[in-house]
């Protein structure tokens, strides 16, 4: 009876008598069908060639089955050793892909995996009717630009019409890189990561809210730092010395030497400053990544989940397919 129940996908009251599914309460059995579930599974493996293995096995192709059972996630493994990728994409997935000339591109940490050993999810999403759809999951045992590159290198290979002319991601320099080389697309940064990454290092150079607070002048040139992407690509470092010469002007250059220096290095120059204008665009954030990373995060929870119930989680996502 419980070897039926766990492999079932029908509800329970139509299992069993009406009299018997009202005492097996499904929100109470839940915890406890997962974990029975799980150990008709095999151990969770070291590393990523091991899950590979594993999932390679035709005897194990309910692992990585979508909630219907009509398609299966596991598309293979890739990367050099020590940088291996596993990635995620059915073949609903892969048709949606064909459509798509823009994506969002975005990692996260949370719903990692402790075993086998991994350093982040990699999530690429599309937005189709004002809905996020996942496009590829990735569990990743690092976050090179090798890895990156073997990701998209067999993309390119798996899905050959999947040809996306805008990529919005975050800043890191790997990932951009990658997708400028494999895809040739233009490459976007995000406009929160942007003012999350300043924000927070303005805080570390002095700029606290107890001085903001005390120097209105201040305050506000800070302020106007945040909306230095939102002008046209060519008027940025204009735009950039407009506000130096106005805290020079009120007195307060004196806050934001260390400031100004962290701002120059990281974003008047280099590969973040040829992304940084999101002017007249119709997307200026991550958000659709973000919104997928947090519901792939508040699904498996605080901790790092087991790798099979991150697996069913994954599938149960991209159910809306």
């Amino acid at each position: 009876m419980w070897h039926h129940a766990l492999l079932s996908t029908r509800k329970l009251k139509g299992l069993y008598p009406i009299e018997v599914a009202a005492r097996l309460r499904q929100c109470k059995l839940r915890h406890a069908m997962k974990r029975a579930r799980y150990r008709l599974y095999p151990p969770a493996p070291p590393n990523l060639d091991g899950l590979a293995a594993i999932l390679e096995d035709p005897q194990n192709e309910h692992i990585a089955a979508t909630s219907d059972k009509q398609d299966n996630l596991y598309a293979g493994t890739v990367g050099p050793a020590g940088e291996r990728c596993t990635i995620y994409v059915s073949r609903r997935m892969q048709r949606v892909m064909r459509k798509i000339r823009e994506v969002f591109s975005d990692a996260t940490f949370i719903p990692t995996p402790l075993r086998p050993n991994g350093r982040q999810v990699w999530q690429i999403v599309c937005v189709r009717r004002h809905n996020v759809i996942p496009l590829v999951v990735v569990h990743m045992e690092t976050k090179s630009y090798e890895a990156y590159r073997a990701v998209l290198l067999f993309l390119q290979q798996l899905v050959p019409r999947f040809r996306p002319r805008v990529v919005m991601a975050d800043f890191e320099q790997a990932q951009q890189l990658a997708w400028r080389e494999v895809y040739g697309c233009i490459v976007r940064g995000c406009y929160i990561h942007y003012v999350r990454n300043v924000g927070r290092k303005g805080k570390k150079f002095g700029l606290t809210k107890r001085l903001l607070r005390d120097e209105p002048e201040l305050r506000s040139i800070f302020r106007s730092f945040m909306a230095i992407p939102l002008l046209p690509h060519a008027e940025m470092r204009h735009g950039f010395l407009v506000l130096v010469r106005s805290a020079m002007r009120e007195n307060v250059i004196q806050h934001m030497i260390r400031f100004l220096a962290y701002y120059i290095r990281t974003w008047m120059q280099g590969p973040n400053y040829e992304i940084l204008s999101v002017y007249n665009q119709p997307d200026r954030t991550n958000n659709a990544c973000e919104a997928a990373n947090r519901v792939l995060g508040m699904e498996t929870g605080p901790h790092h989940p087991n790798i099979w119930h991150f697996i069913h989680l994954t599938a149960r996502a991209c159910q809306s397919l």
